[in-house]
């Protein structure tokens, strides 16, 4: 039987979150303890065996990760982040922090909080064991599976991120007062795009130069403690702004996010992900990893998706005959699969506004890419339909990388 601290409890949910939020931070580290130690169960067979076979390709392995963890499939996500961590051990107490605040944020507070306890620094304490590492890895990515989930900081930073004029609007605030950037970030009546840009800002920003990224801003821990005290905001939270400093400002959204959520709290439903295509085969194992890990932030699932593009354009010509010219197919193709595959999560947080801030950020996206918004719905019907034509082409794409000789299912 799974622990009653480790199962959420739907009904429950914001009772639980509401009393973590009025805990005092010092303490609620107290409990953290007690927490990254508590046996699993389920997951206990898994950490005496040896690491299951997976393909060595850390990329891969980590967008598996995540998504298993999106989808709430906490046994494999174990499995394989303890194959990541086998490959790399520094890797994801580097990458876990982010995680958090990309799919879980306020969805479930509390694990976010343990996530940065345990590795606020990026790195496990010294002179951590390998068994503690393994321990210390399964439960925090089981618990981040299990959890209600919400993408909403992640979609609030993309929309201002997706602005034609970011780089102008950073590069300026950049230049500015931070007394100057406080006092747009917690102005409520302020756009939300500039609010988001300024908070990014005050979080340590770096921008692209040539192929590599340069810093225009550096994180200003008093100035988002200054941002957290204009609003009122809980000391969990001001804490969690700011020992959050290397999520990529993902934790610098928070209050954005919650207010969010506030603006219609009697319409906050927890929403339950369904596969309306009717086909799993994103989910269905290649070599032991579910299809949606070769996405197009990944080597593999970058080649996957050229070719998917170059035969879907054609078996579609009417569809992409009505589209202008984008820069590139793949890279529009590669976020609309993203849209209908990568970003689904199993459970989670949903009002009308944090829906809004969802389709806005989609439409900005594809927009950006070059498709029209009247197009969208299309695009995403036409993936849906040859999901089975892109399973195949991410099974032919893995196995000439890795061979067949590895654990595969589709049904």
């Amino acid at each position: 039987m799974k622990s009653k601290l480790l199962k959420p409890i739907e009904e429950q949910h914001w009772q639980i979150n509401a009393e973590f939020l009025a805990s005092n931070p010092e303490n609620i580290a107290e409990r953290t303890r007690e927490r990254v130690s508590l046996e699993i169960p389920a997951i206990e067979s898994v950490l005496r065996r040896a690491p299951d076979r997976f393909p060595a390709d850390k990329w891969l392995l980590s967008s598996a990760v995540q998504k298993l963890i999106r989808r709430g499939r906490a046994d494999n996500a174990v499995r394989t982040a303890l194959a990541l961590h086998a490959l790399d051990p520094a890797y994801l107490p580097r990458r876990l922090p982010t995680i958090a605040f990309e799919d879980i944020s306020i969805g479930d507070l509390q694990v976010c909080f343990d996530v940065l306890h345990v590795f606020g620094n990026q790195r496990f304490a010294s002179g951590t064991s390998v068994s503690v590492q393994r321990r210390l890895i399964a439960n925090l990515v089981y618990r981040l599976a299990q959890s209600v989930k919400s993408r909403t900081a992640c979609d609030i930073l993309s929309l201002g991120m997706a602005l034609p004029e970011f780089l102008t609007i950073a590069k300026k605030m950049a230049g500015t007062s931070a007394r100057c950037l406080v006092k747009i970030a917690a102005d409520r009546n302020a756009p939300d795009t500039r609010r988001t840009i300024a908070l990014y800002v005050l979080s340590g920003l770096s921008v692209p130069a040539g192929r590599w990224y340069r810093p225009i801003s550096r994180f200003n821990a008093d100035a988002l403690n200054a941002v957290a005290e204009k609003l009122e905001l809980l000391p969990v939270i001001a804490w969690m702004m700011i020992k959050g400093r290397n999520t990529s400002g993902l934790a610098a959204m928070l209050p954005l996010a919650l207010e969010a959520v506030a603006s219609d709290p009697a319409g906050v439903q927890i929403k339950h992900f369904e596969n309306r295509s009717g086909n799993a085969g994103a989910e269905n194992s290649i070599l032991g990893v579910p299809a949606f890990a070769a996405d197009m932030y990944t080597s593999i699932g970058k080649r996957a998706i050229r070719e998917f593009a170059k035969q879907v354009k054609e078996k579609h010509a009417t569809l992409f005959s009505e589209m202008r010219a984008p820069a590139s197919l793949s890279k529009l193709v590669g976020m609309a699969i993203f849209h209908v595959e990568g970003s689904k999560l199993d459970r989670w947080l949903e009002n009308e506004r944090v829906s809004e801030y969802r389709e806005r950020v989609e439409r900005t996206e594809l927009k950006v890419l070059g498709l029209a918004p009247e197009l969208h719905q299309k695009l995403y019907d036409v993936l849906n339909a040859e999901s089975e034509l892109l399973w195949t082409i991410r099974r032919s794409q893995l196995r000439a990388a890795f061979g067949t000789n590895q654990g595969e299912s589709h049904g």
